[in-house]
């Protein structure tokens, strides 16, 4: 008999073989090939049987226990005689246990016959754990949603679902769209939603465990436009930006507020005043590292962030240039008058008297102040200053080993001032469609 068996974790890897004569001339393999969809309940054991004398064998299969050198008085599962490839199915077995196991034969005249012994560690049950939801496309009165299940706790799952609501951290007591707990991957679209509207969504699951939550994600509707058309794009997390046209080139009309480069790789949220100055990587920060503020003015980034290959914008989007930034102010009068057309009006975000703003653009700039590389006269301990008084933005345009370019608004002027800035500071980015 030729048995062989293979571990399924990195103990005992080696194929053993142990050969034994049946009957003069005759021999019997059994290789055991794979042991797989190991769970905390069961594993799967794949045979392949040839050169079988079946007149001398009435039985083979598996034998297993949690002790050392099972036997057929143990567990057992038995495969029917013949050649060819078989499976046998350990179940009721035990979370986070180890299993000894090995093949067996057994002949007419009772003799039974062992192969070597392998173990395996049946897996532990534990809650589930879901991955990031996506929205890929946001309307003014649904979205489309997809997600993962990252590890479904060794334990099939009895529920999965989402829930959505207009109140943050939404639990199960709200909105639930059930979905097919079987499939580690959905996708589904989400209707009668409010236009222009925000939205709070959350996967979960249960399993024997119990309940588990994903991840909370923030999503707005869309508002349609006098004509009843959209103009908006939304990145990778589903944050969406209005967009403006101004003389054939698209404009963000919104600053950037994304943690991830277009492939879906994460950016680094930087808040510790130390780290953000050894900088010389992409990272992020809200200022004063205030959530509430990064939603309502974006997201302050590095220059790393924005020289990267991995391109912050949304997919066909790119980070405006010095010369796009020169293009468009000229156009709306040059850098002493510019600024007016460009800059939000009201007190929202800028302090009085935000000379000159009328927005006329569209284009809707804030004062996101702006985060420092060192602390100075002007900054907080964290760095951050001029929230109220300055709108600060990238260009894509590097000035030396250490500047970029740059352009900043202020409260008390109708001009667009052009800069450089040193590449560790944090400012705000606008982007452009590709042509």
């Amino acid at each position: 008999m030729n048995l062989a068996f293979q571990s399924i974790i990195l103990i005992g890897c080696d194929k053993d073989i142990l050969t034994l004569p049946v009957g003069k001339g005759n021999y019997i393999n059994i290789t055991t090939s794979e042991i797989n969809s190991i769970t905390a309940n069961s594993a799967k054991c794949n045979f392949i049987v040839s050169d079988l004398n079946s007149e001398t064998v009435t039985e083979q299969g598996i034998c297993w226990d949690i002790t050392k050198s099972p036997t057929t008085s143990s567990k057992k599962v038995s495969v029917p005689l013949g050649t060819g490839s078989f499976t046998a199915v350990l179940t009721n077995l035990v979370p986070n246990q180890t299993y000894y196991l090995r093949p067996y034969i057994k002949t007419k005249i009772g003799l039974i016959m062992y192969g070597d012994e392998k173990y395996f560690i049946t897996k532990n049950l534990s809650l589930a754990i879901l991955g990031n939801l996506n929205v890929p496309t946001i309307t003014a009165n649904g979205a489309k949603i997809e997600g993962n299940i990252l590890n479904d706790g060794a334990s099939s799952l009895k529920e999965l679902g989402i829930i959505y609501s207009d109140k943050p951290n939404p639990t199960i007591s709200e909105n639930i769209i059930l979905l097919d707990p079987k499939s580690s991957e959905f996708s589904f679209s989400l209707s009668g939603l409010n236009e222009n509207s925000t939205f709070y969504l959350r996967p979960y699951a249960i399993n024997s465990v119990g309940l588990s939550y994903g991840n909370t994600i923030q999503i707005k509707t869309l508002s349609f436009n006098e004509k009843g058309n959209m103009s908006y794009i939304n990145d990778l997390e589903g944050n969406v930006y209005k967009t403006v046209n101004i003389d054939q080139k698209i404009w963000m009309g919104d600053n950037l507020n994304t943690s991830k480069f277009s492939n879906g790789d994460i950016i680094n949220n930087v808040k510790d005043r130390t780290s953000w100055t050894n900088l010389k990587t992409p990272a992020w920060c809200n200022y004063g590292n205030d959530d509430n503020l990064g939603i309502k003015l974006g997201k302050l980034y590095n220059w790393f962030s924005v020289n990267d290959s991995r391109n912050i914008c949304p997919s066909n989007w790119h980070v405006a240039s010095d010369d796009e930034w020169t293009s468009l102010i000229n156009l709306l009068g040059g850098d002493n008058i510019a600024g007016g057309p460009l800059k939000e009006t009201g007190f929202t975000t800028w302090s009085s008297p935000n000379k000159g703003a009328t927005n006329s653009s569209g284009l809707n700039i804030k004062s996101n102040g702006y985060r420092n590389f060192e602390i100075t006269q002007y900054t907080d301990q964290n760095l951050f200053s001029a929230l109220g008084s300055y709108g600060t933005f990238w260009t894509s345009s590097s000035f030396d080993q250490t500047n970029s370019w740059h352009r900043y608004f202020y409260w008390g002027e109708t001009a667009v001032n052009r800069g450089t800035s040193n590449k560790i500071n944090g400012l705000a980015i606008r982007c452009i469609k590709n042509r």
